[in-house]
């Protein structure tokens, strides 16, 4: 099956295979996380090999659920098996907890054979909405908010995003638009106020918080890992890693360079809300909070 097996290609996903899931919101507005479900796996491999020709197992492995993916070329060959692990959802006092853990272990393993493969290379996604404060937590204006994909590109050789468009899934207005910049574009380590330097002192991460593509790439990790550690609860209110706050004030002083091609304002509110001796390794909770007040008032800033 190897020589078919190494000409068969995926269907890149299309905007109606992915979901937008809001996971923490601020008083800046929310971040989102995009995904796909079971039945885009089941869609691409009846479409790929055939409903006959590829079928799914499962086994407990060190009381972790493994979920196996196998399909073949047709009835005369055998089927080539991948396989991943799940997690478990949140419990809902119905059992669904186990179900969950089985479906995402069914589309891990469908990432194992390149499905949705490319979520992966997702920027991070920082949805322009309007929030409220309540009981000392920040909520949707509109709770009842739904978001989707409406437009988005791919660099098809290295099946990597290359634009992505979010809007409210009901009035149709855009929250979210990125488009991957050019690899000519010139990126100045040097720009970075020394204040923004001080929040993180390792040189290599102050570099990963200007590099939009280092910074995008670094922030998927992080952000599926936030995902996963948090899957047993689907609350909106999680708190977000500091390092994935820093990257997003980084991709607001860029936007504020490219507007006015310097960053006066960004110098006058941290003079305001910046605390001295500030490491991400060493952060206290006023030092968290410092973070999300630069990254308020950047956003109350217009950028």
């Amino acid at each position: 099956m190897a020589s078919k097996e190494n000409k068969i290609k995926i269907p890149l996903l299309t905007p109606e295979d992915i979901e937008v899931k809001v996971k923490q919101i601020t008083k800046a507005g929310a971040l989102a996380l995009i995904y796909k479900t079971a039945r885009t796996d089941r869609k691409y491999l009846n479409e790929v090999y055939g409903p006959m020709n590829w079928t799914s197992d499962y086994k407990v492995i060190k009381d972790n659920l493994y979920c196996g993916i196998g399909v073949r070329e047709d009835s005369d060959h055998e089927f080539v098996w991948k396989w991943d692990c799940g997690i478990e959802s949140r419990s809902d006092d119905e059992g669904n907890e186990k179900k969950g853990e089985a479906s995402d272990a069914f589309k891990r393993a469908g990432f194992q054979w390149g499905i949705g493969e490319e979520l992966y290379s997702v920027p991070t996604i920082w949805l322009k909405v309007k929030t409220e404060k309540v009981n000392d937590k920040y909520v949707l204006a509109n709770k009842y908010a739904k978001y989707e994909v409406s437009s988005l590109h791919y660099d098809e050789a290295s099946r990597t995003f290359t634009e992505l468009t979010i809007r409210n899934a009901d009035s149709k207005v855009e929250v979210f638009h990125w488009e991957k910049e050019d690899e000519t574009t010139e990126q100045n380590v040097n720009s970075i106020p020394a204040a923004l330097k001080e929040l993180d002192l390792d040189s290599s991460d102050s570099q990963k918080t200007v590099n939009q593509e280092d910074s995008d790439s670094s922030n998927v990790q992080i952000i599926k890992n936030f995902n996963e550690e948090n899957s047993k609860s689907d609350s909106v209110e999680e708190r977000l890693p500091l390092r994935v706050l820093i990257n997003l004030v980084g991709e607001k002083i860029q936007n504020m360079m490219a507007t006015h091609g310097s960053m006066d304002i960004f110098k006058q509110i941290l003079a305001r809300v910046a605390t001295p001796d500030f490491k991400c390794k060493t952060a206290t909770e006023a030092d968290y909070d410092t973070v999300v007040k630069i990254l308020d008032e950047l956003t109350e800033a217009g950028f």
